[in-house]
């Protein structure tokens, strides 16, 4: 949700004076470096102490959470970024936007009970990570076009 502010938010004239066709560079480049410097390392030690905790027998588990949480990152985005990454001031964040957490909080309740579904059927697993790749290949190269 924080991606569209900025504390030099004047700057931005920069990438509307590149000659870019269209600023999808630059939402493809802000979710990548958001999913790279802040998602994963968070990811990574939370991925480890599980782990730790409960062995080997978890690993599916986390790259489906893993996948899940990379598909979400360009879908949350499309639907909530009506302005271009780091366009606004911070002065701005007090805007009435936070109804989209709980919608969210709604779509990975869903996504929750699709992972449960997919551990009690024989295969489920697997064909859930499937899915979920096949997801993250259309939502990281298609949504940004």
């Amino acid at each position: 949700m924080m991606l569209k502010f900025s504390g030099k938010p004047k700057a931005f004239w920069l990438f509307g004076a590149a000659p870019l066709p269209s600023m999808s560079p630059l939402y493809q480049g802000a979710l990548k470096a958001f999913a790279i410097k802040m998602f994963l390392p968070l990811f990574t030690v939370n991925a480890v102490v599980f782990l730790i905790i409960f062995g080997i027998r978890i690993l599916p588990d986390v790259l489906i959470i893993l996948l899940t949480g990379l598909v979400l990152i360009p879908v949350s985005a499309k639907t909530m970024l009506r302005h271009p990454p780091f366009s606004q001031a911070f002065n701005m964040a007090q805007q009435k936007d936070g109804w989209w957490v709980l919608v969210f909080i709604i779509v990975v309740g869903g996504l929750c009970g699709l992972h449960y579904f997919s551990s009690t059927v024989t295969y489920g697993i697997s064909a859930y990570i499937v899915v979920l790749l096949a997801a993250n290949g259309l939502a990281w190269t298609r949504l940004y076009k």
